[in-house]
């Protein structure tokens, strides 16, 4: 299967009172979660990123988008996690990590949505800002966490992952950490929209490891459509921002985030101990 991610970080300019450091830290998060076992189990190969120390402008943004927008993708993920805003006339827009003054930085939503595209599974998730301004121009989750009840196997988590992306149509989700003309606000461990996912994902797979001892076997999946649900009841409560979901396209089925396949052969633990080993 061939499939891509892409995660941008863009805490704007040192010298800007905007300036937001710990968009890398998020950054950092989703990579480390994507990479996991149960986030698609990722590899190198599959994974661009750019940000303060690698930055983009849109011109070679554009290029990279164009293999993602053709048929020999499969499946393609857009993480942004930095400054962001709406147009006067309503249109989305996040701003590129490129060196001051900024004159090539903007990439309209509607870039990477590709609606015209019917072939594309895509997700992308936006972490920023959605402010009104009037501009024109256009280790997280690793192994050794869940090791206490059974040993999880990225490669097969991976074959589950990609096997969910197939059974689904070709469609685009975007995940928007805000509502449109509103802030997105960050955290001291990156933002309030990454913190909350990784709490909610934290609480699942708690949640999947009581049933996994009652049920031994099976497959556990938490989708795109899910998170983002989750994420808006929660920062609701917190009074902070409203998320938005959007589905361009027919979509039979959301998107895994979280794809968690059981092994043939599970080794239960207790307090770090091998007291039983169950094969199908």
């Amino acid at each position: 299967m061939n499939r891509q991610i892409l995660l941008i970080s863009n805490p704007g300019n040192p010298n800007d009172v905007n300036y937001v450091r710990t968009t890398e830290t998020a950054i950092d998060r989703w990579e480390s979660f994507f990479r996991s076992p149960i986030g698609g189990y990722w590899q190198d190969h599959e994974i661009l990123r750019y940000g303060e120390d690698n930055q983009i402008d849109a011109n070679e943004f554009k290029r990279l988008l164009t293999p993602l927008n053709t048929v020999q993708c499969d499946y393609s993920v857009i993480v942004f996690c930095g400054h962001g805003a709406c147009t006067t006339n309503d249109k989305d827009a996040i701003q590129l990590p490129i060196p001051s003054p900024a004159n090539n930085n903007l990439i309209a939503v509607d870039d990477l949505v590709n609606p015209a595209i019917s072939s594309v599974r895509r997700t992308v998730i936006l972490d920023a800002c959605r402010s009104l301004i009037p501009y024109t121009s256009t280790q997280l989750f690793e192994q050794r966490e869940y090791s206490s009840v059974y040993t999880i196997d990225g490669i097969e988590c991976s074959k589950y992952y990609n096997s969910l992306i197939m059974q689904s149509s070709p469609h685009v989700e975007v995940l928007y950490s805000t509502s449109e003309h509103e802030k997105a606000y960050g955290s001291i461990s990156g933002s309030q929209y990454s913190d909350i996912m990784s709490n909610l994902v934290r609480a699942r797979l708690l949640y999947w490891k009581a049933l996994a001892i009652q049920n031994r076997y099976g497959q556990f999946c938490y989708s795109m459509c899910e998170l983002q649900k989750d994420l808006t009841t929660e920062l609701v409560k917190r009074n902070i921002q409203v998320p938005e979901y959007r589905i361009i396209g027919t979509a039979e089925a959301s998107f895994p985030f979280v794809a968690l396949h059981l092994p043939t052969e599970k080794t239960l633990y207790v307090d770090d101990a091998v007291v039983e080993v169950i094969r199908e």
